[in-house]
């Protein structure tokens, strides 16, 4: 490759290059340029915005949500990063807290703030220590006191996980829905039959809303524990999982049974974000069986990831789908799917049948068409030579004691 000396080599420079910047000013006034949506999409990428870019936005960018953004962003620096950590800003102390990369020490004393919001932004933080947690779960607020317990239980429910125990994550799971449960139920005023939640101005309703709330944490860690138990192979016991940790409660005053979703507000990034990796593990690996249980379950528990992904038309599930999944036969359903990518995928995975190889081999998208052909002789080719060396054991060495070797 020839250098071309008019082409920035360094990521900032390539980065200011790409976004119009002007290579003879300085940083500050090239992110001063940025328009709100230019500034909103370098704060919250995660992978292609350089440090020194979100730095600067954290520091001086015009909008204030596009800062917190940038202060929740990964890749800040910790110089940056920890600069907020004592700011007079309540939201500029929770987007610190929020950080995925903010180390232990710092959250544990980020832990005994005054203000809810940072408090339970370090309750639900991933890196926040265990005896952190314990603490907070003393807390004079019980709900800061229920987010530290669902984190912990989160945190040993993986424990268990890697031990290869899935019963116990489904008892501690549940514990935290049915507690949960239990907050709502007292808020319900079950005399106003058409509709017994709270409504705003009324008594309860900041409550009614921050135990929804909880719960969505409750689906978010529900869905990443049965995610890991899939990841482990053992498809029966994350169904088992989630289904433990969104169970139904029913109560006699309400004469119905209320899925432990209705009433909510929104559906959080959080919950549906776990959601879809959970069906993406299912949808790539597991039976059709399983996969329509979960389904069944998604829908049971409105589970809004679940069912975005199994929206089979949807070609931002299938094409990803169509290339990674590992089972025949919805690969085969996949091979019908009207978008050229998603068959252009089917076609180029090996887990595919001959069958379907054989039928896009005559797809009318000659690049389809091109690919499972490729796909096909190389498959027959494999069969050939399986077949041919079928029964010889290439690690028997006997046979070879007479050649000798000279150096």
């Amino acid at each position: 490759m020839v250098y071309n000396p008019s082409e920035p080599r360094d990521p900032l420079g390539k980065w200011m290059k790409a976004h119009g910047g002007n290579p003879k000013a300085s940083l500050a006034d090239n992110v001063k340029n940025l328009n709100y949506a230019e500034e909103h999409g370098a704060a919250v990428d995660t992978k292609n915005t350089p440090t020194a870019v979100i730095d600067q936005i954290a520091k001086t960018g015009k909008d204030e949500d596009n800062r917190l953004e940038a202060l929740m962003n990964p890749n800040i620096s910790d110089e940056t990063l920890d600069s907020f950590k004592y700011s007079d800003d309540v939201r500029e102390r929770t987007a610190v807290a929020s950080n995925p990369k903010l180390d232990g020490k710092t959250l544990d004393m980020m832990a005994d703030d005054d203000n809810f919001y940072v408090k339970r932004a370090v309750a639900l933080n991933r890196n926040t220590p265990t005896n952190t947690l314990e603490r907070l779960e003393g807390d004079a607020d019980k709900d800061i006191a229920d987010y530290a317990l669902m984190a912990w239980c989160r945190n040993r429910s993986l424990e268990y996980c890697k031990e290869g125990d899935y019963g116990n994550p489904s008892v501690l799971l549940e514990q935290n829905r049915y507690h949960q449960t239990l907050r709502l139920e007292e808020l319900m005023d079950y005399d106003d039959v058409r509709d017994p939640m709270p409504l705003p101005g009324q008594d309860g309703y900041n409550d009614y809303i921050e135990t929804n709330e909880k719960l969505h944490v409750c689906d978010a860690y529900t869905s990443e524990i049965a995610t890991e138990a899939a990841r482990n192979g053992d498809y029966d016991a994350a169904l088992q999982i989630f289904e433990a940790g969104h169970s139904e409660w029913t109560d006699d005053r309400a004469g119905t049974t209320f899925p432990l979703s209705k009433g909510r507000m929104k559906c959080p990034a959080m919950a549906i974000d776990a959601e879809t990796k959970l069906a993406d593990q299912f949808l790539y690996h597991a039976s059709s069986e399983q996969c329509e249980k979960l389904h069944e379950l998604g829908y049971d528990s409105s589970a809004q990831g679940i069912l975005n992904r199994f929206d089979m038309t949807n070609t931002i599930s299938t094409r990803p789908m169509a290339e990674h999944c590992t089972v025949p036969d919805r690969l085969d359903r996949l091979s019908q799917s009207k978008d050229s990518e998603t068959r252009l995928h089917v076609a180029g995975n090996p887990n595919t049948s001959l069958h379907t190889l054989e039928t896009l081999s005559e797809d009318k998208d000659e690049k389809v068409s091109r690919r499972a052909v490729m796909n096909l002789e190389h498959c027959r080719e494999n069969q050939r030579l399986s077949d041919e060396y079928a029964g010889v054991d290439f690690n028997d060495d006997s046979g070879y004691d007479d050649i000798q070797f000279e150096y």
